[in-house]
């Protein structure tokens, strides 16, 4: 119907107005259309930046400890939403631009076990799209579970075969991968 093609009209609308930074006009297209179709689109969570940082290190520490000493030899860095600029600069192997609505991501050569650490701005980078995660997150519990998961993936990309070939399937749990080979 095209009521419904108008409210999907608002989100991308808005997610567009998020990557230019007026996030005022955004927020107001995303209340719009959770409005019109709640059953569809839910508001998106809203966090202060220590908030969000907050719930950064409770995702972090909810990992499994063999990835605490790694995770400590990163920087995480939290964006609103990752710019144009940032995704030139961060394009994939194959020259594709990144997305927009990407929630995370990895950047920089990845450290091997018994490496020592590399101080910033040589050391590898754990970014988290903070807009990104709340437009898609249900609630504030929610929030907390996608930027666990973000930063899961992230260190498994950020050093392949980390997890024992284990990608974050709705299926699996921290301790292990329910349909990874065995």
């Amino acid at each position: 119907a095209l009521s419904d093609a108008l409210v999907d009209a608002d989100v991308v609308a808005g997610c567009l107005l998020e990557r230019l930074g007026d996030y005022v006009e955004a927020d107001g297209l995303f209340e719009r259309a959770a409005t019109a179709s709640p059953d569809k689109y839910s508001l998106p969570v809203r966090l202060s930046q220590s908030d969000f940082d907050a719930e950064v290190l409770k995702a972090s520490g909810l990992l499994p400890d063999r990835f605490h000493d790694y995770l400590a030899s990163l920087s995480v860095v939290v964006q609103a939403v990752p710019d144009s600029a940032f995704a030139a600069r961060t394009r994939a192997a194959d020259g594709e631009e990144r997305s927009p609505d990407m929630l995370g991501l990895f950047d920089g050569k990845p450290l091997v076990e018994g490496e020592a650490t590399v101080d910033p701005p040589l050391r590898a980078t754990i970014y988290l799209f903070q807009r990104n995660l709340e437009r898609i997150a249900t609630g504030r519990e929610d929030l907390s579970e996608q930027i666990r998961i973000t930063l899961w993936r992230e260190l498994n990309v950020s050093r392949f075969n980390f997890l024992g070939g284990c990608c974050v399937h709705a299926c699996c749990s921290l301790t292990g991968c329910a349909t990874s080979a065995t």
